[in-house]
């Protein structure tokens, strides 16, 4: 098992937590989680049902009361599951909550989801900026990883029979390029939240740049994070038939017409 990525999402201009909406309605598509049976809020969550826009809402109310609707809106994990783990997408729901209640300790309002409609399962994890008991803002520090986060893994990993993570094989947001396959799902988020914002392709290619990606236009659409050593571009299409530059480019004019079609 292995943590790909942690996430934060920024505040954003005119709704500053709009990344954290899409993110949490990425995460619970019925038809990555087999129409939601896969999701999971923790105690601190206090909801009448899953349902992503009372989570949302429910994340901004706890920012409202305690006067900080500003800044990083949320932190986002990525968790992989190795095909030599046999793990079912059940057991896989449980194992994150654990690692949740280890580290979080229910005290940050969190929504989790395991995806089976990929080749590996995996799982996120997101968990509101604020402390919902004492209105204290998360932050991640430098060591975090091997003081906290990797210790709490591990006993989650050991109770379930897994192998645990040395801390070399750690893949954040300053090495996760190292190892690309452990970073396609993230890839995929991203530009399915990218292809909601704009309205063209060039807009997308704009967008690429804002959200800190360099890429390479021309038969293929190539991208990496600037932090990535050059020999890291990744080709959009080895994503997977919807990410291919031409499949991009008709998903965000059906979009766009989809929008239209609303507001009509």
């Amino acid at each position: 098992m292995a943590i790909s990525k942690l996430m934060h999402m920024k505040e954003t201009a005119g709704n500053p937590s709009r990344h954290l909406k899409r993110a949490i309605e990425y995460i619970m598509n019925p038809e990555k989680t087999n129409d939601q049976k896969y999701v999971k809020v923790n105690q601190a969550l206090h909801v009448d049902e899953i349902n992503s826009e009372q989570i949302y809402e429910r994340m901004l109310y706890t920012k409202r009361i305690f006067g900080k609707e500003w800044g990083r809106q949320g932190y986002h994990f990525i968790i992989s599951f190795a095909d030599q783990d046999h793990i079912i997408p059940e057991e896989a729901v449980q194992i994150i909550d654990e690692i949740q209640r280890e580290y979080l300790k229910d005290a940050y309002e969190c929504v989790s989801a395991v995806h089976d409609n990929t080749e590996h399962l995996h799982g996120h994890l997101i968990f509101n900026s604020i402390d919902c008991v004492k209105g204290m803002k998360y932050h991640y520090k430098k060591g975090d990883w091997e003081k906290d986060i990797l210790p709490c893994v591990n006993k989650v990993c050991k109770k379930w029979g897994l192998k645990e993570l040395r801390l070399e094989e750690r893949v954040d947001q300053e090495r996760y390029g190292e190892h690309k396959n452990k970073w396609d799902d993230f890839l995929r988020a991203e530009i399915d939240d990218m292809i909601q914002e704009v309205s063209t392709y060039q807009e997308f290619l704009t967008e690429l740049t804002k959200r800190d990606y360099e890429w390479k236009d021309g038969k293929y659409l190539s991208i990496r994070p600037k932090k990535m050593e050059k020999k890291c571009f990744r080709r959009t299409a080895q994503l997977g038939e919807e990410y291919t530059k031409e499949r991009l480019e008709q998903r965000i004019y059906e979009e766009k017409k989809r929008k239209r079609k609303g507001k009509e």
